[in-house]
């Protein structure tokens, strides 16, 4: 896509036109070059995506929310022990929020009142 959208910048602002073949070699190169990277980059994604336990006794909180211009904020959580294994789950809605860093803000300071209340103490 880059190659074509170069061809046609040539064009339009020095009024320069790349022959198809060089369109299509640039393409080649580039697709090569996203092939030997792809490796790299899947190993970075399995290496964020990986997740930690808590120490034993401790729980672990997932929580996310969603802004939604239609229906308010969506917030959820799930609570882990030290073995992976789910807790206790939440979901709730809240009133209109554009601002996702404050949704995000709002779920995390829910979670935590859910866990006081299912005397979760040791949070990570």
């Amino acid at each position: 896509m880059w190659a074509i959208w170069k061809r046609r910048n040539l064009w339009v602002f020095e009024k320069k036109l790349m022959e198809f073949p060089h369109v299509l070699d640039m393409v080649s190169m580039n697709v090569s070059n996203m092939q030997s990277v792809q490796p790299q980059i899947q190993n970075v994604q399995r290496m964020l995506a990986k997740w930690e336990c808590p120490e034993i006794n401790v729980y672990k909180a997932n929580v996310d929310a969603v802004v939604s211009s239609n229906t308010g904020v969506g917030l959820g959580v799930f609570f882990r022990n030290h073995e992976g294994e789910v807790m206790a789950t939440a979901t709730s809605m809240l009133p209109h929020t554009r601002d996702p860093l404050l949704a995000e803000s709002l779920a995390i300071n829910w979670a935590m009142k859910i866990a006081h209340q299912l005397i979760f103490t040791r949070m990570w």
